[in-house]
Order: C-alpha cells, then sequence, then structure tokens
C-alpha cells in the first residue's frame, strides 16, 4: 500500500505542476524513498521500478526542460506498458511456483549470508577472478598509455583517444577479464573469512580503473550500483562487513581517489574547446536543445562548481533518455519482429562481422546511427533507452515477449536465492540487477564485463558453488 501511495504522489505532482521545479523534484524523490525504503533490495522489481521513477523525475519535473517537437505521449505509454508486461511476468510466475516456496524463510538467506567465503571452492574463485580484473587493467593500461599516449591528467584529450584509436587485442583481452571486478565486490563485501579482503580491493580497483583509463563513467557508475546492492542487502538483513579496521580504512581511501577522479573527468570535461569558461550547464544547455528552471539556477550560483557538475550530470544523464526515445519512435519504422538478436552484445556482433556473414558490419551500422542522431532536433548523443535497442533487434513482439520472460526468469532467481541460495546465485541476482536499473539508458549486457559476469555467473551457479 505504501509503495502504491508514492507512485500516486509522484504521478501527481509531476502531472499536475503545482509546485516550482526545484520543490516538485525533491516531494518526488522524497516520495520515492519513503515509497521503497523497506523493500528488499534483492528483489529485481526495485531496480526496474526505482529507475524508471528516476528517469521521468528527472525528465518532468521542470528543473530541466527539453524543447521538443514530437509527441511524447505514445513512446511514454510504450514505456509503462513493458514495466507491466514485466511486473506481470515476475508475479506470474510467483503465484505459479510459489506453493514450492512456502515454507521459504530469511534464516536461509541468513545463515548463508553468515558463512559465504569460507569454503576453499569460493576463496579459490574469488583469487582467481581478481587476478582477472588487475591483468585486464594493466593489460588496457598498455594499450590507452604505451601504445596510444593516452594522458590520464588530460580526460577530454583521453576521451578522445580512447574513441578513436583502433582496439588491439590487449583492449579486446581486458574487456573479456574485467568481469572479475565484480567478483572482488562480492567477495570483499559479504565473504565472512578475513583473509585475502586487501587483495579483492586491489581487484575493485583495478576494475575501476577501466574508467579512469577511458576517461569515462559506465564502469564505476556500475561498481556504484553494485555496492549500494551488496551494503544495502547486508542492512535489510542486519549483519555487517566482515572487514578489520585497516580494511575499512583501505576501502574508504579507495572510494575518495575513485570519487575524487570521478569528479575530476566530470570538471576537466566540460570544455568542448580550450578557453572555453562555460558551465557545465551552460555547455549542456546549448548543446542538447535544453534549459534548466530559473529556481535552480540561482541555487546553482549559489553552489560550488563541483556540486553543479555533479547535479547538471546527473539530471541530464538520467533525464534525456525518453525524449531521445520518443524521437526515435516518431522517425523510424518499428517492425511487428525482427531477428537482429546478436546486436543486443556488441562484442558478440563483432566477431560474426569476421565471418562477413551480414553485408552491413556493426562499424557501418553505428556510423549511419550516428549520422541519424547528428540530424536529431533534441540531443545530438545520448543513450534512447534499452527500449529502443529491443524494438531495432527484435521488433515489437520480440520485445514483449522478452520482457515478459526476463520478469519471469527475475522471480525465479529471486526465489532460488532466497531457498538455495549460493554465490554463483548471489553474484547473477546482483548483475541481473544492475541490468534492470540500466535499462532507463543503454543495456547494461552490451558492456563485455558484464556480459561474461553472467555468464560465469551461470557456470558457478549451474556447478551449485
Amino acid at each position: 500500500m505504501r509503495i502504491v501511495v508514492s507512485q500516486i504522489i509522484i504521478i501527481s505532482l509531476l502531472y499536475f505542476d503545482v509546485f516550482e521545479p526545484v520543490v516538485t523534484l525533491l516531494s518526488c524523490y522524497l516520495a520515492l524513498f519513503f515509497g521503497y525504503r523497506k523493500m528488499n533490495l534483492l528483489n529485481p522489481v526495485f531496480w526496474l521500478i526505482v529507475a524508471w521513477n528516476i528517469l521521468f523525475i528527472n525528465a518532468f519535473s521542470g528543473v530541466i526542460t527539453y524543447k521538443y517537437y514530437i509527441s511524447l505521449e505514445n513512446p511514454i505509454l510504450f514505456s509503462i506498458s513493458l514495466i507491466l508486461v514485466f511486473l506481470a511476468g515476475f508475479y506470474i510466475h510467483n503465484w505459479i511456483h510459489k506453493h514450492r516456496f512456502i515454507e521459504v524463510k530469511q534464516n536461509k538467506f541468513i545463515l548463508f549470508l553468515k558463512n559465504v567465503g569460507l569454503k576453499k571452492i569460493e576463496i579459490t574463485i574469488a583469487k582467481q577472478y581478481t587476478i582477472f580484473s588487475i591483468l585486464a587493467a594493466l593489460l588496457f593500461f598498455i594499450e590507452i598509455v604505451f601504445i596510444y599516449g593516452g594522458n590520464i591528467l588530460a580526460p577530454s584529450l583521453l576521451r578522445e583517444t580512447f574513441s578513436m584509436r583502433q582496439a588491439t587485442l590487449l583492449s579486446q583481452l581486458s574487456g573479456l577479464f574485467f568481469f572479475g571486478g565484480l567478483f572482488s565486490l562480492t567477495a570483499f563485501i559479504f565473504f565472512r573469512s578475513l583473509d585475502n579482503k586487501t587483495f579483492y580491493l586491489i581487484g575493485i580497483f583495478a576494475f575501476s580503473f577501466g574508467s579512469i583509463l577511458s576517461a569515462g563513467r559506465q564502469m564505476v557508475f556500475q561498481l556504484i550500483v553494485a555496492s549500494i546492492l551488496c551494503l544495502s542487502i547486508l542492512k535489510y538483513y542486519k549483519l555487517k562487513v566482515s572487514l578489520l579496521k585497516i580494511h575499512k580504512t583501505y576501502f574508504l581511501i579507495a572510494i575518495f581517489f575513485i570519487s575524487a577522479y570521478f569528479i575530476f573527468i566530470s570538471t576537466a570535461r566540460t570544455s568542448l574547446t580550450k578557453g572555453d569558461t562555460r558551465t557545465k550547464l551552460e555547455i549542456y544547455s546549448a548543446m542538447n536543445n535544453s534549459e534548466f528552471s530559473e529556481d535552480f539556477v540561482t541555487i546553482m550560483d549559489n553552489t560550488p562548481s563541483v556540486v553543479e557538475d555533479f547535479l547538471v550530470d546527473y539530471l541530464f544523464y538520467f533525464s534525456h533518455e525518453i525524449y531521445l526515445f520518443s524521437e526515435w519512435w516518431t522517425y523510424e519504422d518499428i517492425n511487428l519482429i525482427d531477428n537482429h538478436v546478436l546486436r543486443f552484445s556488441p562484442f558478440l556482433e563483432r566477431q560474426i562481422d569476421r565471418l562477413g556473414i551480414f553485408g552491413e558490419t556493426q562499424q557501418k551500422r553505428y556510423e549511419r546511427l550516428q549520422n541519424s542522431y547528428n540530424k536529431g532536433t533534441i540531443i545530438k548523443q545520448g543513450w534512447p533507452t534499452t527500449n529502443k535497442e529491443s524494438l531495432v533487434n527484435i521488433g515489437y513482439l520480440g520485445t514483449f515477449l522478452l520482457v515478459f520472460l526476463h520478469g519471469f526468469f527475475s522471480n525465479k532467481l529471486y526465489l532460488m536465492i532466497l531457498s538455495k541460495p549460493s554465490f554463483g546465485l548471489l553474484n547473477l541476482c546482483i548483475a541481473n540487477n544492475i541490468i534492470l536499473f540500466n535499462t532507463i539508458s543503454n543495456s547494461a549486457f552490451s558492456e563485455t564485463q558484464i556480459m561474461v559476469y553472467i555468464f560465469v555467473s551461470l557456470y558457478l551457479t549451474y556447478k551449485n558453488i
């Protein structure tokens, strides 16, 4: 009931436009917090619903407004219908199989959390995958810094180097190996054994190094989402992280440096050209046919630039997607069903390209899509949600079927982790929740490290590890 009331309040605030934009934004977030704060963060529904709430709140509170000449109604209704289809799949599976899990008790999962990481096989796997993460960072570092001369202290130039380079075998291998950093994270937070905690922390930092070397944010963002999920699980079940004081100190230092560089990237990548003194707020407005509300601008005038850059980034990166999706929806023809399944994974698509089976390679397709974006009236670059990706790859019917099955099997995962918990299954649930949160932007499955993380977690689950 609390969740329903929360959603009614959010919809009403966004629809009736009663308050000033900043007040509306804050009120919606308060309603979201009080509606979902007691929900188990293992539950996949939390990550899907909260993500789309964030997107709609940022996009329609009025704090950031995009100048558009298209209808948003049908794309929004389609997006909401997909959420409902996911929920239908989720709760239909729950209804069909609930008789098998009537006796499922939280105590079984709590017992698992109290003993995870004490088995030799779990420790061995975590150590091996941590080595993969460290090796991935070293390979990527050699390519970006030594082969292409990238400078990690100049994010704008580093990003250009990363984007324009011809990827070598080193970065291709690093993309496969970076998955180990996510296992390092779960081992560091969940394992009860105090051994190897510093080593796992090095694996976590190595994973974040992928964002540093590309002057990007995606891998750090995945790390943040996974960290929040892991820590929230322990908090929900009233358990503490098993760490020595020195490990906590190392962890805080790592968070500080990762956060500092994240802010540095956000600030240093603000200017488009040398000598450009405009703020990120002004640049985003000029580039994307958007403007920020007067009350927000007034507040930002009295706010440190670091905070301003972060808030502007946050509002833009989690609002533009629905407008970009709507523009794509307006001008593109969508098939009832399509069969480009491999496009969900750029890595797999590139391997097929080598065989020359398809007439259009991934590179040519991306160039065509970029030309299409450049002609856009709203945003020149961005993510049009995973809805667009699904419609392009498998059409209307395929998308509805895929989303239904995703909801169906998400419930299966959720019930399995509560009734038959394992380290592999825990990581699989974390990967699934990352994917669900990413549905508002670009598919997490399109990231090679997430794809490998899923496959490895499936293997460990199959082996009951």
